[in-house]
Order: structure tokens, then C-alpha cells, then sequence
């Protein structure tokens, strides 16, 4: 519900929602489980959201666009029309809401697969290893 209401713009309703998710699994879990790291990490995001400016906000959408576009040519095989939206993507979506996103994990993700796909062996080892990188730090040493 967290998402659905901070899509629909209504940023308060959104951050009531995982801040309930996030001390639930606090108290279920305990502060250390992986779980409640991650209903704390989807807290944090949901501030970042909230706090975008319509510039911003803008930037966000057009990463998204932007990293839907790319699915479609790279399950063709089209790369050279895929990667360069996909990099685009990311650009956008860096600048909007930050690498510690997980649409920009998730395109990042994606961009290493087209790499590796097209025998860009030392392209994909980067890109992979920035995602993990990015989600250690997000989310702490002992998540899975």
C-alpha cells in the first residue's frame, strides 16, 4: 500500500505505511534480521520520494520510461538500441533518486546482462559489482 499511495503522489499516506511496516518487523524480526533492514531501507526510500523536488520527480518518471523502453530491443537482441537507454536510464534515474533505488539496482542489473550478453565481459563485471556494492551498503554485510 506504501507504493501505491506514494505513486499516486500522496507522499504522508506512504511514509504512515512503512513506517507501520517497518516497526512491525522490527518488533516480529528483531532490529538485526535481514527483514526488518529491508522494511527500514523501504522506509528510507519512501523519505527520498517524498522529499523530490517536481524537477526531480520529472527525472524519476523519465528513468522509467526510459528503463521500460530498453526491455523490449534487448529481448530481441537488439543491444545497440537497448544498451544506450538502459545507460540513459540509469543517468536519469541517478540524478533523481539516487543509485540506493531499487529501479536503478534493477536497471543496473539489466544493463550487466546486455553486457555480458554481447561479450562485454569486463562492462557487465563492473556494472555487477557497482549493484553489489550499492546493496551492501544499503542493506548491511549480512542480508542475502
Amino acid at each position: 500500500l506504501g507504493l501505491w499511495e506514494g505513486r499516486r503522489g500522496r507522499h504522508k499516506e506512504a511514509l504512515a505505511y512503512f513506517t507501520r511496516l517497518a516497526d512491525g518487523a522490527e518488533t516480529l524480526w528483531g532490529a538485526g534480521h535481514w527483514r526488518a533492514t529491508e522494511c527500514h531501507w523501504a522506509l528510507r526510500m519512501a523519505r527520498r520520494s517524498a522529499a523530490l523536488t517536481p524537477e526531480q520527480r520529472r527525472r524519476e518518471e523519465e528513468g522509467r520510461r526510459l528503463h521500460r523502453q530498453s526491455v523490449k530491443p534487448h529481448i530481441d537482441g537488439d543491444y545497440a538500441t537497448a544498451i544506450p537507454l538502459a545507460e540513459k536510464a540509469l543517468r536519469f534515474l541517478g540524478e533523481s533518486v539516487g543509485e540506493e533505488d531499487v529501479l536503478y539496482q534493477t536497471c543496473l542489473g539489466h544493463l550487466a546482462a546486455m553486457l555480458r550478453e554481447t561479450g562485454d565481459r569486463a562492462g557487465a563485471l563492473a556494472a555487477a559489482e557497482k549493484g553489489a556494492r550499492i546493496a551492501r551498503d544499503s542493506l548491511g554485510e549480512r542480508h542475502p
